[in-house]
């Protein structure tokens, strides 16, 4: 799971299942990236190495961070 702020490059805020639901503790210094208008990403990352420094395969889902 990726956060991308408007303007930055997406930061890794960890692994999530595609089986089972998740609660995300987002880190403190990633909680700033959450604005309106970023995007949480999720991509197929292959095991070794997590978590990478950036996505390395497409997004197969994604969606707006909207605040309200």
């Amino acid at each position: 799971l990726w956060v991308i702020a408007p303007g930055s490059r997406p930061v890794s805020l960890g692994v999530v299942s595609m089986t089972h639901m998740h609660t995300i503790d987002v880190p403190d210094a990633a909680r700033p990236m959450l604005v309106r208008g970023a995007v949480l990403a999720i991509t197929m990352e292959p095991e070794a190495g997590i978590p990478h420094a950036a996505p390395t395969t497409a997004p197969i889902a994604r969606g707006e961070v909207v605040l309200g």
